[in-house]
């Protein structure tokens, strides 16, 4: 089960994938603790209140391969069917910390001297590998 935290404009904050039975004990936690309401509602799809970067057109869908759940979120245009990354600074934040293991000892240092010069050099490299493969960025 993929569980994902989104802002106002629904940009990935946090995402998380549990087990089947993991989920179902963190739902079953969170409704032992929370008087609710149940109200039936017809599920949409969370969308990017951003403009394609190719077209303009808004907003973009989500886009999932079917198989696999990309740790950078992949947004698509549902008129001109391009695909484009967006980062939030704060889901960029959460994966450089919880994933300090994949950067020496040179990086983390420089993580702690500037955190946001060493985001925004990643956030460049990740949008450059995404665009060689004809992935746009959106900003």
């Amino acid at each position: 089960m993929l569980h994902e935290h989104l802002d106002f404009n629904g940009a990935l904050l946090d995402q998380n994938l549990f087990s089947d039975s993991t989920a179902k004990m963190h739902i079953d936690a969170f409704l032992n603790k929370t008087k609710f309401e149940i109200k039936v509602c017809e599920y949409s799809d969370p969308v990017l209140k951003k403009s394609c970067p190719k077209c303009s057109n808004m907003p973009l869908k989500r886009h999932f391969d079917g198989k696999d759940i990309s740790i950078i979120p992949i947004y698509e245009c549902p008129a001109c069917t391009s695909r484009a990354i967006f980062l939030t600074d704060k889901y960029l934040s959460k994966l450089i910390n919880n994933n300090k293991e994949l950067f020496d000892q040179k990086e983390i240092d420089e993580l702690s001297k500037n955190s946001d010069y060493f985001m925004s050099e990643l956030k460049e490299y990740i949008i450059r590998i995404f665009a060689s493969k004809k992935i746009f960025s959106i900003r």
